[in-house]
């Protein structure tokens, strides 16, 4: 069992720095370290896509039923992100949240490479 989880670091303050952040800013934040996540589909299938295959796993969704409160993606198998659709601006969309710090190993998990 993981005694540090994100759920736990997100708990004690530990995202203060460096909040999570959504889906698009992270792609756009790949973007600028020259990592086009947009290669022939939308950036949310890509993306989608990376964690069905366990390469680049969201660290939370917006809870669907409170968005206020985070669904932590560690403690769930890979689900369809329409499970975690929330009501935005007159759509349902999921909103996938993730750290900065993933950026650091994106290249290798778009490439299919373990990071060791």
């Amino acid at each position: 069992m993981c005694l540090y989880t994100f759920r736990r670091a997100y708990e004690s303050g530990a995202f203060l720095q460096l909040d999570l952040i959504g889906s698009d800013a992270f792609g756009r934040q790949a973007k600028d370290r020259g990592i086009d996540l947009w290669f022939g589909t939308r950036l949310r299938e890509n993306l989608e896509a990376l964690d069905e295959a366990g390469a680049l796993c969201p660290v939370a969704f917006v809870d669907p039923s409170s968005s206020h409160e985070y669904v932590f993606r560690e403690i769930l198998p890979f689900r369809a992100w329409e499970t975690y659709a929330v009501q935005n601006f007159g759509t349902r969309t999921p909103r996938a949240m993730y750290s900065a710090w993933q950026l650091i190993y994106l290249k290798q998990a778009v490439r299919g490479g373990e990071v060791t």
